[in-house]
């Protein structure tokens, strides 16, 4: 079984012996990381295994579509492999609308997947989906465009007249779906990052962060920080890439009403955004 992986120059290998981690190892009992490994140990899926940055090994469970451990490749195990080549990983997916780059973030069911998804149906165009590189060029930040799927629930679909059918499940027993997508490769700047939640409030909130605040921020929206327990070096080369983001793009919190449909959604951070880089 070939498995599709979003970096290039990682080896993927189909195992039925599970290994151990070397060195000084963190582990909560679903992930263990150590400076240069990581596995997982799934009830759903099965083992996975990064190493060095470059190789993978996965042993799946008997039965498990491959569309499932596609998902797991393409999320833990992917920030992993980016943590161990230094390559800071954001919480978010992040698209281009008007010559600018946007990241997402937020927790899970926040709507990164969907705001993203109905600004690339409008014609943005898409880089990332829930796990967005940042590298640090000539003192600017740069989103590492990687990602070729979106994993959206089945009623943004519909609401987008996307038609299921033919998509494969991100899990078996799951209502979210595996979008493909084609996205435009290499480095794109970072210009501004949405912090993005779900309130009761019956209106779009907005609130730029500023100062202190921004870095405090975008630090609480790294993917999977916990991996940093086991990998502590990375905390000082990470800190620079974080000032670097906070240096050069705007950091707006949004609260969205739970009830607020896509197409609306987007409809009114669209005229944010234009209004904000005086587009009429």
């Amino acid at each position: 079984m070939r498995y599709r992986f979003p970096v290039e120059g990682v080896t993927i290998e189909v195992t039925d012996r599970k290994r151990g981690l070397s060195g000084n190892v963190w582990s909560d009992g679903l992930y263990s990381v150590s400076a240069g490994e990581f596995s997982m140990d799934t009830s759903d899926a099965g083992w996975f295994y990064a190493g060095g940055g470059n190789r993978v090994e996965v042993c799946p469970l008997p039965e498990t579509p491959a569309s499932s451990i596609e998902t797991y490749l393409n999320g833990s195990v992917y920030g992993a492999i980016l943590y161990q080549r230094g390559i800071l990983p954001m919480h978010g997916s992040s698209f281009v609308y008007k010559g600018r780059g946007v990241i997402v973030c937020g927790d899970a069911g926040a709507g990164k997947s969907v705001l993203t998804a109905a600004f690339c149906h409008q014609g943005a165009q898409f880089l990332t989906d829930d796990v967005t590189p940042v590298i640090p060029r000539d003192g600017s930040p740069y989103i590492r465009a990687l990602s070729d799927r979106f994993k959206l629930w089945r009623d943004t679909l519909d609401e987008l007249h996307i038609d299921v059918k033919n998509l494969e499940k991100a899990f078996a027993d799951s209502d979210k779906y595996l979008l493909p997508v084609n996205h435009t490769p290499g480095l794109h700047p970072v210009d501004h990052v949405i912090l993005l939640s779900v309130t009761s409030c019956n209106d779009l909130q907005y609130e730029t962060v500023n100062g202190a605040q921004r870095f405090e921020a975008l630090r609480n929206e790294i993917y999977r920080p916990e991996y940093l327990r086991g990998m502590p070096g990375n905390e000082a080369l990470f800190f620079d890439t974080i000032m670097t983001i906070s240096s050069h793009a705007e950091v707006t919190r949004l609260r969205r009403p739970a009830m607020m449909r896509a197409t609306e959604l987007v409809r009114h951070v669209g005229a944010f955004f234009d209004n904000r880089a005086g587009i009429s």
